[in-house]
């Protein structure tokens, strides 16, 4: 995994939304002191805090925490594509059940390449 600790992970989160130390601390209601220590991997923040920060950033606990490079693992994601997936299913209904399968992999497929460029892009 890129980042080995949950203070490296909350160091990049806030750095790539460009905000200091001070302003990320002053927006989870800690002192500036407090945050440095997350960073730094001197205190390990509350759930509480854990969950204010990815919620912050739109990551799940899991990539906050270092057990996931996939930044978020939140459902309505999941749900989009299964949504997607049921649209395609009804579009190729008179196709062989094979064929129907080997359609709905590949396009599962490509979505996820086509989100994950997207994201890598946004980064």
């Amino acid at each position: 995994m890129k980042n080995s600790t949950i203070g490296e992970r909350i160091k990049e989160l806030r750095c790539e939304k460009g905000l200091s130390q001070l302003e990320f601390s002053n927006k989870l209601n800690v002192s500036n002191t407090t945050l440095s220590m997350y960073e730094s991997n001197k205190r390990i923040p509350s759930d509480d805090i854990k969950e204010k920060i990815a919620n912050y950033f739109d990551v799940s606990i899991d990539y906050l925490m270092c057990r996931t490079n996939q930044r978020n693992t939140d459902s309505k994601e999941q749900l989009d594509h299964d949504e997607f997936m049921e649209n395609v299913k009804v579009q190729f209904m008179d196709a062989s059940e094979k064929d129907r399968d080997a359609i709905y992999r590949k396009i599962s497929e490509l979505y996820w390449d086509a989100k994950e460029k997207h994201d890598n892009q946004n980064k």
